[in-house]
């Protein structure tokens, strides 16, 4: 995305659909393609049978991601409420559609509104990306000491804590802590799950995103159809409720909760990305 504002700078063959756009054109659909992967298929729905608890076929790439996470949330379909393996996450459809207009901004040389639009990329993207954090932290949180699940907490928080860090530098070090590879903490099972959470919903203003977009961890096996009647259990509980969207987290809180949340707020970071 970023080769493709760089060459539309550079000339103005996209002002004019000149020659020179081709380049930057082909630079941003790179940027699709990556992010999708080739495994997806024409349209990808994941699963032609589509209903929850049967499974689906995913590729391996960020796209994925988002789609493998939205059935362990309930953040599948355009309604992000659902659970619903044949349909793409919200957050898919919504990045596809910013990936649409980058790419009609980028044709016209509009620089200005394709880097907003790479911003609003950025902040869909991190959805799955901190879903998928949560899931692990939680995890580990439970005592886990399985390679598969530490690795996958790790590495999950390395996409994440790039743009928490952004926010917060002292949050951005905490999640850290808690999911560091090889530490003894996590090596013990030790991790602190409520810390990996609050470090994260205390900053969800500032990285753009909001509850209902994150959603509630159910985790994929709590999906099974209820018997002879073809609809998810109601009463089975998530392992962590969705938050409450407000204004400012923190500052809607009060006594230990208040003071808990500006513990991953009290650092924030000052330089200036560009973004």
């Amino acid at each position: 995305m970023e080769e493709a504002v760089a060459t539309v700078e550079a000339g103005d063959g996209c002002v004019e659909q000149l020659d020179g756009c081709i380049d930057a054109s082909e630079a941003w659909d790179k940027a699709v393609a990556f992010f999708v992967g080739s495994l997806e298929g024409v349209d990808g729905g994941n699963d032609p049978n589509g209903k929850p608890g049967s499974g689906g076929t995913y590729g391996n790439q960020l796209y994925a991601l988002a789609d493998k996470r939205c059935d362990d949330y309930r953040t599948c379909s355009a309604s992000g409420d659902t659970a619903n393996r044949g349909t793409p996450s919200k957050a898919n459809i919504l990045t596809i559609g910013l990936f649409q207009q980058g790419a009609a901004a980028i044709y016209a040389g509009d620089v200005d509104n394709a880097r907003k639009i790479i911003k609003n990329i950025n902040t869909q993207a991190a959805v799955p990306l901190i879903q998928a954090t949560l899931r692990y932290a939680w995890r580990l949180g439970q005592g886990s000491t399985k390679d598969k699940e530490v690795a996958e907490g790790g590495t999950f928080a390395a996409g994440a804590l790039p743009q928490l860090w952004k926010c917060d530098k002292k949050a951005a070090r905490l999640v850290f802590k808690e999911l560091q590879i090889g530490s003894d903490r996590v090596n013990n099972g030790k991790s602190n799950f409520s810390k990996v959470l609050r470090a994260f919903e205390c900053n969800y203003e500032c990285l753009g995103i909001t509850c209902e977009q994150i959603g509630a961890l159910y985790d994929g096996d709590e999906f099974d159809e209820v018997p002879n009647l073809g609809f998810l259990d109601p009463t089975v509980d998530p392992r962590f409720p969705k938050c409450t969207d407000r204004p400012n987290l923190c500052k809607k809180l009060k006594g230990k909760g208040k003071k808990r949340c500006k513990k991953f707020t009290s650092n924030p970071n000052k330089q200036d990305f560009g973004l």
